[in-house]
């Protein structure tokens, strides 16, 4: 799968793909559209944005409907977001959201059990409210509160979350990270 062209990597070459294989193409769409998203903040307004996002959404429509097809027992699978709005940026968003929670519903079938501190992590940004989330000093101060433990970041961008991002973990910069329900 080519990262700058979008292709579905289902019957393009009449391949059957894995339970595994589909939470890998969910997780790479995600990657690629965070790439595009990042790219597109350097030149907002940019007109290509728009074909950019009408591109991705009809690929993981597509998707969607293949893995569903494709897998004895598939879980069932959200929606891919409906276009609401002229906000390219949130449509794009919202697309890469789709992506890491299929890629999570998909995995649940076979779950990885978290480590310690990711479990106190995951605990820590699932109580979250709604369009609230947690800057990295803002999730060790909330560690050391609870458990007591001194944490560095680089123990949370190291160990922690590269597991919680096959449970949902998402991140804006600035913003703060929050799992995605």
């Amino acid at each position: 799968m080519c990262k700058d062209h979008p292709e579905t990597p289902f019957n393009r070459f009449g391949l059957k793909l894995t339970l595994q294989d589909w939470i890998k193409v969910f997780d790479e769409r995600a990657e690629v559209i965070r790439q595009k998203i990042a790219k597109f903040t350097l030149r907002p307004g940019d007109p290509e944005l728009r074909y950019i996002y009408g591109t991705f959404r009809q690929v993981v429509q597509t998707e969607r409907n293949d893995v569903i097809a494709e897998l004895k027992d598939c879980p069932p699978l959200p929606d891919v977001p409906a276009p609401i709005g002229n906000d390219y940026f949130k449509r794009m968003e919202k697309l890469e959201t789709f992506c890491r929670k299929s890629a999570a519903i998909l995995r649940g079938k076979q779950a990885e059990p978290l480590s310690k501190n990711a479990e106190i992590v995951y605990d820590i940004l699932d109580k979250l409210p709604p369009h609230k989330a947690l800057t990295v000093p803002e999730i060790l101060d909330r560690v050391s509160e609870t458990h007591g433990k001194q944490w560095d970041e680089k123990e949370l961008y190291e160990r922690v979350f590269p597991q919680l991002r096959q449970w949902g973990l998402n991140n804006k910069p600035r913003i703060g990270y929050w799992i995605v329900k």
